[in-house]
Formats: C-alpha cells, sequence, structure tokens
C-alpha cells in the first residue's frame, strides 16, 4: 500500500506534461479553495465495527501552483471532517450530549494536466493526519433578568460544561481524482486508509447514576470511498502553453 502511493508521489511533478493544451496568450495560474458537501462509504472492517454504510461530513482545500516552471502541480492543504454519531441522555434532569467526529489534516499533492480547459480531469495524492474525537458535555443557561434586558440589553448566557474527551490519531493517506467544472464546481472521488484507530460509537456512552461518564472505544482500521460535490473559487485563466513558459515568455498581467 505504501509502497505505489510513495512513488506516485515522488513522480506526480513528471507526470504534469504528459499532455499540452493548445497555445493560447499566457497568464499566470492562481490559488484556490474549495468547499463540498461529502459522502463516505466506509468498507470493510471499518464498516463492520461502525454497523454503517455511509457517513456524511464536508470537505475544504486551498492549493497553490508550485512553481513557474511546473504550472500544472498544486500543493496545499486539505480538511476533511465526518460525523459519524451523536447521542444524547438525561441524568437529573440535565440533558448530556456526545458527538463524535473524524477529523482529517493532509498536505495535498495535485496533477492538473489540462489546466485552463472548461472541463478539467486532475489527480492527486493527500498524506496527514486522522483524528478521531469524542466529547460528552451538557449547557447550563444563565438567563439575564427583566431589568438587565430592559436596562442593558442584556442577553441569556450560555455556558457549555464538558464532562468527558477521548481522542485518538493515526496517520490518513487518501488516493483521488476528479474535475473543475469552469474553475465553478468541483467533483471528486477519492480512496481514504488509515491504519487501526480507536474511536467511541453511540454505543460505547456510558452514562452512570452519580453522572459520571465512561466511553467504552472501538478500534479499527479504517477505509472508505469519499465523494464529495461542491464550489471552488479561482481567478479565470486562459489555457496554458508549457513551451511558452519553458521558453521564458513571462507573465501576461
Amino acid at each position: 500500500m505504501k509502497t505505489p502511493i510513495l512513488l506516485l508521489f515522488l513522480i506526480s511533478p513528471f507526470l504534469a506534461f504528459a499532455q499540452e493544451p493548445a497555445d493560447t496568450t499566457w497568464q499566470k495560474p492562481t490559488g484556490y479553495l474549495t468547499f463540498s458537501p461529502a459522502i463516505s462509504r466506509l468498507l470493510g472492517e471499518f464498516s463492520d465495527t461502525m454497523n454503517k454504510k455511509f457517513i456524511w461530513g464536508f470537505n475544504m482545500e486551498v492549493a497553490f501552483p508550485v512553481s513557474k516552471k511546473n504550472p500544472f502541480w498544486d500543493m496545499g492543504f486539505q480538511l476533511e471532517m465526518f460525523f459519524p454519531s451523536n447521542k444524547k441522555d438525561m441524568w437529573d434532569g440535565i440533558e448530556l450530549k456526545t458527538n463524535t467526529m473524524f477529523t482529517k489534516i493532509n498536505l495535498l499533492n495535485r496533477i492538473r494536466p489540462f489546466r485552463g480547459l472548461r472541463v478539467e480531469p486532475y489527480f492527486d495524492l493527500t498524506l496527514g493526519l486522522n483524528i478521531s474525537s469524542t466529547e460528552t458535555s451538557y449547557e447550563v443557561v444563565d438567563k439575564a433578568t427583566f431589568l438587565e434586558k430592559f436596562l442593558f440589553d442584556n442577553e441569556d448566557e450560555v455556558e457549555t460544561v464538558s464532562l468527558k474527551k477521548f481522542n485518538d490519531t493515526s496517520y490518513s493517506l487518501g488516493l483521488g481524482s476528479g474535475v473543475i467544472i469552469n474553475k465553478t464546481f468541483i467533483i471528486q472521488v477519492r480512496y481514504n486508509y488509515s491504519p487501526e484507530t480507536e474511536f467511541v460509537k453511540r454505543k460505547g456512552v456510558i452514562v452512570n447514576s452519580d453522572g459520571s461518564v465512561d466511553y467504552s472505544p472501538s478500534k479499527s482500521k479504517m477505509e472508505a470511498f469519499t465523494i464529495s460535490v461542491g464550489f471552488t473559487l479561482e481567478r479565470a485563466i486562459q489555457k496554458i502553453n508549457p513551451r511558452a513558459w519553458q521558453n521564458n515568455q513571462g507573465f501576461s498581467n
């Protein structure tokens, strides 16, 4: 698993010139930001342990061209967050809320060999951290009196009190591809893998009679296919001629 991905990461800059778009006026590529709702199809052991096939979340990315010599190679950062479970328990008239989330913070390595076309296919590799986190908390509301609201325009104050937290960290690998359409829409599919990681499911949250909370974490390697569809913000550019770049013709304003 590690060897093919490492080789792809090393040779990806050279793959950028596999296809040359038609000659056109030159403009400098720009950085871009994407935001996409996402759904993950859990695979194998991970799906069996979670007792789920799908979880929802979102994906955010920011990327920039690496250098003038290779305009089709972008690098940046990716943030993925998924929310597999939440639970509410009552204790002595207080509502306890338990939320579990999976967070991936990755370095992004992306090749866009047809940059500048209306429909741009790409492929990418991500490498970073996978964080499993769970927190049980409750809210305390300090209600403003009538005089405080009338004289000082004060509002009710809500304080969140944390009873228990849990987290575990492993590394994250991702291999994906997608398309950017008219520099506005982005559609992508990615395979994500993390080694054995602990996380807390709904059934793993135990509220005791004395108000204390215990967790019984589950453990599994994490494999999933993620599909995301969203928006990208990027200044429109014209098609790029790599030979013009190599011949030092520079950028147009």
